[in-house]
């Protein structure tokens, strides 16, 4: 890592190993470090690992996986994003969660607002 320069890493999780793939290639050309998981207990593991700065979370993942996976993140205590991608056919996110356009620019903008906020804010119960 270079002096002055913050790599962000990125959790990125879902179901469909080739979107994984293209999306941590789209995140990586934009200078984010990133690490793939295809089921819950991977997600967790490395969520739990330092270093992650925020999560991003498939529309592939059903519902009731996605809404527990989050209640889980939560639960460490961690002021740490998690945005759920938007797809077709996607129920609203949970209010814990930040909605992003599986767009590549859109998520790109959002994920890096995301990040950006969870580094200036002083306290972890600061909204973003």
């Amino acid at each position: 890592m270079h002096a002055g320069h913050v790599v962000q890493r990125v959790l990125s999780f879902g179901r469909a190993d080739e979107l994984l793939q293209l999306r941590a290639m789209v995140m990586r050309q934009a200078g984010f470090e990133v690490a793939t998981a295809s089921t819950s207990a991977e997600a967790l593991a490395m969520a739990h690992a330092d270093g992650i700065d925020a999560v991003l979370i498939c529309h592939t993942v059903p519902p009731s996986e996605r809404h527990s996976l989050i209640s889980k993140l939560r639960e460490m205590r961690r002021p740490l994003p998690i945005l759920c991608v938007d797809g077709s056919g996607f129920d609203s996110a949970p209010e814990t969660c930040i909605l992003v356009s599986s767009e590549p620019a859109e998520l790109l903008r959002g994920l890096q607002s995301a990040v950006t906020a969870r580094r200036q804010s002083p306290s972890p119960r600061a909204s973003i």
